[in-house]
């Protein structure tokens, strides 16, 4: 399912794209870290009906290696599997976030550039409460039951391409 304007998901992840530790750092609870982005390029501002808005946008969503890492000895399908879940709550955000930034229309580029700071930061906000809400529901993927119910609520939102909320 290809979104345009919309790039590196939804795809797979794997532990490759994970640092390998012997011990979790320290403080933290888990075994496994996942720092996902959507990154922003390619931004065009166009006119159209005398109002400004996003001609053009391309959102790429990756994993950074750096921030991404697992304990060598805990990692297992159902860790990945988590970590999944966190790296397609960052591609929904990215979805949503590309949607309403092209639906922006403003009188002026600066009201426009205005616009665009507030809906980048909400979408902030919302992602990290989202996964935030992921992680205490799931007890970072030891729940089994919630972990599964959290993947079909991710699938579906992708499939129906709805808005994923906390």
């Amino acid at each position: 399912m290809s979104i345009p304007g919309l790039e590196g998901w939804p795809r797979r992840i794997d532990w490759s794209e994970f640092q390998e530790l012997s011990e979790r750092p320290p403080g933290a609870r888990e075994n496994a870290q996942i720092d996902s982005v959507g990154l922003t390029s390619g931004l065009q501002a166009g006119r159209e009906g005398g109002r400004y808005r996003v001609a053009e946008l391309r959102i790429r969503v990756q994993v950074n290696v750096a921030g991404s890492w697992v304990v060598t000895d805990r990692k297992s399908d159902a860790l990945l599997a988590h970590e999944q879940g966190h790296y397609d709550i960052t591609g929904l955000a990215s979805r949503d976030l590309l949607a309403d930034l092209m639906a922006l229309r403003e009188p002026t580029v600066r009201a426009l550039q205005e616009a665009m700071d507030r809906t980048l930061a909400a979408s902030r906000r919302r992602a990290q409460a989202l996964s935030d809400r992921y992680d205490l529901d799931t007890a970072h993927g030891s729940d089994v039951a919630a972990q599964t119910a959290w993947e079909r609520r991710i699938e579906r939102a992708i499939q129906d391409r709805s808005r994923l909320s906390p």
